[in-house]
């Protein structure tokens, strides 16, 4: 997905506000909305599933975990140089 313009993956932010259909996020001291249609939430071990859902989080019925990993490794196999 990220490989297709799909989804892009931001590690240099932090999510300030979710809204129905984008994201607020804290970039280097700046805020930036940008459009999302859904979010993944890695926060330890185990997912935080009670109090996503305590806070008014809705969560997807599907996994989507084999998806992003297939993801992943297409990413990093286009940023390993060949010889």
């Amino acid at each position: 997905m990220c490989t297709q313009g799909q989804a892009e993956g931001r590690s240099d932010s932090n999510p300030v506000e979710f809204t129905k259909d984008g994201v607020i996020l804290n970039v280097a001291g700046k805020t930036q909305r940008i459009p999302n249609d859904f979010v993944w939430i890695f926060a330890g071990g185990e997912p935080p599933t009670a109090f996503l859902k305590k806070i008014g989080v809705g969560l997807g019925t599907q996994d989507l975990t084999s998806q992003g990993k297939q993801a992943t490794k297409e990413t990093e196999a286009e940023l390993v140089p060949t010889r």
